[in-house]
């Protein structure tokens, strides 16, 4: 729904392989793609005729998604620690300026 009230005048333009998205702007195709932090910093480093703006500003703080099984609560129990440990001793944040910085 966010889409129509940010983009009035938008075409929303749906592509099966979202990694051909990236080279579709660069060839002036396509004018924007809205992905993760990640995503879009990744895209940048493999390809200098691209930009992303909004990388250090991004719409929403969550840092990524991870997916995985539903319903195994002790794998998911393990992850939630490991991340948190990774957040708490400082490596997620010398990942982040590693490589989305």
């Amino acid at each position: 729904m966010w889409r129509l009230v940010i983009f009035k005048q938008a075409q929303l333009i749906v592509h099966d392989d979202n990694a051909d998205i990236p080279r579709q702007i660069a060839e002036g195709k396509a004018d924007i793609m809205i992905t993760e932090t990640v995503e879009a910093a990744h895209y940048v480093r493999m390809d200098k005729r691209l930009a992303a703006p909004l990388k250090d500003r991004p719409f929403t703080r969550h840092s990524c998604g991870i997916l995985m099984q539903k319903g195994d609560q002790e794998w998911l129990n393990y992850i939630n620690f490991v991340l948190a440990e990774l957040k708490m001793d400082g490596t997620l944040a010398n990942l982040e300026e590693k490589y989305l910085k």
